[in-house]
């Protein structure tokens, strides 16, 4: 799998990601979002992004290929309209997967065990 250049911007409603994938058949790409995630597919490509931010799907999204030029365009709203996305231009944390945070105690109990003597 290749990972396609790509460049991302927003308003202050939706975020707009601008993949290039000149090789790829329009015909056969899938694209992925909710939340933090997105995640897009058209062969031999496949790029898989965690975004700053969450993105919803609501109806309001939109999409479109130039063909002259090989890129895909995805328009997707954010969830909280408004909401400046911090990072857009660190390609290495948005290109990292979210790491999962478990919950552990900092501090272990450990049981007594008291000596009783008899007289």
């Amino acid at each position: 799998m290749l990972t396609p250049a790509f460049d991302l911007s927003q308003d202050s409603d939706f975020l707009t990601i601008a993949i290039r994938v000149p090789y790829a058949r329009v015909s056969e790409f899938d694209v992925y979002f909710h939340g933090f995630d997105f995640k897009f597919y058209a062969k031999p490509y496949f790029l898989r992004l965690t975004l700053p931010g969450r993105i919803v799907e609501n109806g309001s999204e939109q999409g479109s290929y130039d063909a002259d030029k090989g890129i895909f365009t995805i328009q997707l709203p954010k969830e909280t309209p408004g909401q400046h996305f911090e990072g857009l231009n660190m390609l290495t944390t948005l290109l990292a997967p979210r790491k999962c945070r478990t919950a552990k105690p900092l501090v272990e109990e450990i049981g007594m065990c008291f000596a009783v003597g008899r007289k």
